[in-house]
């Protein structure tokens, strides 16, 4: 499928998806960085108050990952929905290896959807072509968080196959890697 044609309303969606949509995800991604570099530094049942200004009641008094696990939650979902607007999927396989998502449903908004500055219009990344670029780690941990919000953020499952240690590893380099390259692959090129 390659650019559709976009006439008043469905123009006004694709800029605000570009301009709102995908800054705020890109945004809960360096979120979740430092709420993982938090629970590093200050290990995860550090306690945690929050306050409001120069206020001295405290709204909110619980352990860090109170607030860091919704937010690296959240950051492994936009991980996983600016992948998949790029055109980055992973297959079935076990462990899943990233792959071209070929079919968007009707009303999804990818990549393709948008034009360069040029007029023609941009493409879904194929991840070998990437491989060169990030490496095999990079691109097993983009998979692994795919997998990971998949399954084990979207269903109650008693998933054993990937240790927290590697999941924690994957989640770090993708909230590195990934806005580097939307920014790369989409917002430099429009």
């Amino acid at each position: 499928m390659g650019p559709i044609e976009m006439t008043g309303s469905a123009e006004e969606r694709l800029f605000l998806v570009q301009k709102l949509t995908v800054s705020r995800h890109l945004t809960t991604i360096e979120a979740g960085r430092r709420a993982i570099e938090w629970q590093q530094n200050y290990g995860p049942f550090a306690e945690l108050s929050v306050r409001v200004g120069d206020s001295e009641l405290n709204l909110f008094n619980q352990c860090l990952t109170a607030i860091t696990q919704p937010i690296i939650f959240q950051a492994n979902l936009s991980c996983r929905l600016l992948l998949a607007f790029l055109g980055i999927g992973i297959t079935k396989a076990t462990p899943p290896v990233l792959c071209l998502i070929k079919n968007r449903q009707s009303t999804d908004i990818g990549i393709e959807h948008y034009r360069k500055c040029d007029g023609s219009p941009l493409e879904k990344l194929d991840p070998l072509k990437l491989l060169e670029r990030y490496g095999d780690k990079v691109l097993s941990s983009w998979a692994s968080v795919i997998a990971i919000v998949n399954k084990r953020l979207s269903h109650l499952t008693h998933d054993s196959s990937a240790r927290e240690e590697d999941a924690d590893r994957a989640m770090e380099n993708t909230f590195t890697t990934v806005p580097e390259l939307v920014c790369q692959e989409f917002l430099e090129k429009l």
